[in-house]
């Protein structure tokens, strides 16, 4: 079941692939040749097709829009029909990252060996909206933030 999460505060959309076609394309010329060379080496086509799925679906972040949805209580991240939905008392700290296109809510201590790789990851569109949710989460969290 869902956790009720209160009402929303701030929501926002973010697809990097949109906004950029030049990396797109390369990305997708990558995807390609990293195809034929899985082909060219297993020599099955199934294999190939497998294994380029599983490259793609790495890069589903990149490729598929999020929808992120900001509330009294928590936060809730909706791609590919999956909806994943968080509370803020799961989280102990949070991370942004130095381009603030991206806030990490992590699940682990601060001080822990894996604190910047457990959670629920944030993408930005921009800056502001960064800064924007970084002091939404301020006010929701406390200063936890590093």
């Amino acid at each position: 079941m869902k956790p009720d999460i209160g009402p929303q505060i701030y929501a926002w959309t973010v697809h990097p692939a949109a906004g950029n076609k030049k990396m797109f394309a390369l990305a997708l010329v990558v995807s390609a040749v990293f195809f034929l060379f899985v082909l060219e080496v297993t020599e099955s086509v199934f294999v190939g097709l497998v294994i380029l799925l599983v490259y793609l679906g790495t890069l589903k972040n990149y490729f598929f829009p999020s929808h992120f949805r900001l509330c009294a209580h928590g936060v809730e991240k909706k791609q590919l029909g999956m909806c994943e939905t968080r509370r803020f008392a799961e989280f102990h700290t949070y991370f942004v990252a130095k381009r603030r296109d991206a806030i990490l809510l992590s699940t682990r201590p601060a001080y822990g060996l894996l604190a910047r790789t457990r959670g629920l990851e944030l993408l930005f569109p921009d800056r502001e909206t960064c800064d924007r949710v970084e002091t939404l989460l301020q006010e929701a969290m406390g200063e936890i933030g590093e």
